[in-house]
């Protein structure tokens, strides 16, 4: 039996997953570089809680590198 699909935008890009997927699980498969801070349909996600922030369809993910000012 095949699980359940969902579609979600990764950086305005559409992506079709399975449904259940964390944050950290999408990101494991490509990992982004170091430094990036994590946004859920703009909100800001803390990395520490992407293990157990499970994607929903129609969710928007946006992994994007800080950038510093002065």
């Amino acid at each position: 039996m095949t699980k359940p699909m969902i579609s979600i935008t990764l950086n305005r890009q559409p992506v079709t997953l399975e449904a259940g997927t964390s944050v950290a699980q999408l990101l494991a498969q490509a990992p982004p570089s170091e430094p990036y801070a994590l946004a859920v349909n703009d909100e800001f996600l803390d990395r520490q809680h992407s293990e157990h922030h499970l994607l929903t369809d129609g969710d928007r993910l946006d992994v994007f590198s800080p950038i510093q000012g002065g």
